[in-house]
């Protein structure tokens, strides 16, 4: 059985000082990446003013910063990370991500970690709340996937899970922004990897299927992890010294806590409308593994392959009404094998023409085919529709308004904040902080 100290400061959640707070965007700027960057930039006046407004942040300590990152040489000579420095002015931080391109990338993997690295030696000010922001669709090297360059991890020598590590110990919170349904269906090991380094820090994985919505899951993630930094603050010694005095799990004691927290009462304000995947038992296992890691290849040969995706059906669901966003026209001409064209976005919002195939389609829909450019191939040969001379299935599909079921994406609810009871995995994440920042080592 486990006991949990009675707190002697209050637990309510509608009281706290505002604090401080050094928010950091690592932000993947390769070919995919053009709408995330541009909802960025669009969304970060709203986002600070929301923080603001929130009361949790004191908005005379709000600080921006960015790392945009791409590939290492030789998959991408243009760019591997760069760090434009914190900053209270949100223009700018506009202008860095006006100027911010979105091209080339090389291979699947990119340089998060060089990303990180740069974020970790950042001037991050010890009072107030550090929180990261990752904004990607690809996985780092290293982490067992087939079309990686660097198989053996980063050539720099960096390694993601190192670094998040240190993370932890500071204090910074990692969240993790997946720009879906790329990352689960190109890769078989990214969104596992992904989950063990948010819950090493405390943060979140979240699902992102519409770049529009981006502001939102920024300003929401913030907004729970102040409160749950306040409340934190409540409880570190007492978790601290509980759990360095017994045997008792962090996942005991952190249900212990939960069932007391849940008896007061206690409120938090919580990012809701972000859930997005599920996990199975080989999922736990693999994500448990990569957590019990000191090191990415510590961990790589122990990874069990899954083949099923983590994403939840229901957000690729044909039954489902699909994501709504702008549609540019595909790029005519021969279909090159070069990764930019390969994961070229063309999420779509697409018109019955007057004349078409006699199918009945829903409401609304779009198309994805990022991740089925090899499907396509096998299939372009045997396509007998009206087909413009020079462009290739994926273009044909577009022009005809022909979806198929297997590119339906589910409308993504709209994350919001508001206050409402604790949940057992923020009082997980919120056991984890404590024991982390209190127990890893420096490296």
């Amino acid at each position: 059985m486990v006991t949990v100290k009675e707190s002697n400061e209050s637990t309510t959640s509608s009281q706290e000082t505002p604090r401080a707070l050094d928010l950091v965007f690592l932000q993947d700027a390769t070919g995919s990446q053009a709408p995330y960057i541009n909802a960025a930039r669009d969304g970060i006046s709203t986002i600070c003013e929301k923080i603001i407004q929130s009361q949790r942040i004191d908005g005379d300590k709000l600080r921006f910063g960015l790392v945009a990152f791409r590939d290492y040489e030789p998959q991408d000579y243009s760019m591997l990370a760069e760090d434009y420095g914190f900053t209270n002015d949100v223009s700018v931080i506009q202008g860095h991500l006006t100027k911010l391109r979105a091209m080339g990338g090389g291979d699947g993997p990119e340089a998060q970690a060089a990303a990180m690295g740069k974020a970790l030696s950042m001037p991050w000010r010890e009072d107030a709340m550090k929180v990261v922001v990752l904004i990607t669709d690809a996985p780092p090297h290293g982490i067992g996937e087939r079309s990686d360059y660097f198989p053996q991890g980063s050539p720099d020598g960096q390694d993601p899970l190192n670094i998040t590590r240190q993370m932890a110990k500071r204090g910074i919170v990692l969240h993790v922004v997946a720009c879906e349904p790329t990352l689960s269906q190109q890769y078989s090991y990214a969104s596992e990897f992904y989950q063990a380094l948010v819950d090493l820090t405390g943060g979140r994985m979240l699902p992102l299927l519409s770049a529009h919505k981006l502001p939102d899951y920024i300003l929401g993630a913030s907004i729970e992890t102040a409160a749950l930094e306040n409340l934190l603050n409540i409880h570190a010694q007492n978790i601290n010294t509980d759990l360095n005095s017994s045997s008792v799990s962090i996942e005991e004691y952190a249900d212990s806590l939960y069932e007391r927290l849940n008896e007061q009462g206690v409120q938090v304000d919580s990012l809701q409308g972000a859930a997005g995947y599920t996990n199975s038992e080989k999922n736990m296992k693999n994500i448990s593994t990569w957590m019990g890691a000191m090191s990415v290849g510590e961990a790589r040969e122990k990874i069990a392959p899954e083949t099923s995706t983590r994403i939840l059906r229901a957000m690729m669901s044909p039954s489902h009404p699909a994501v709504e966003s702008s549609y540019d026209p595909l790029t005519e001409g021969p279909r090159g094998r070069d990764r930019e064209r390969e994961r070229e976005r063309d999420d779509s919002l697409m018109e019955m023409p007057d004349e078409g195939p006699m199918w009945e389609p829903p409401e609304s829909w779009s198309m994805d085919t990022r991740a089925f450019d090899d499907d396509l191939e096998d299939l372009e040969p045997s396509f007998d529709g009206p087909k413009p001379a020079g462009s290739t299935l994926r273009a044909t599909m577009a022009s005809m308004a022909m979806p198929s079921r297997a590119y339906q994406i589910a409308t993504e609810e709209t994350p919001s904040v508001a206050p409402m009871a604790i949940q057992r995995e923020q009082v997980l994440r919120m056991v984890r902080q404590a024991h982390a920042r209190s127990t890893i080592p420096e490296k």
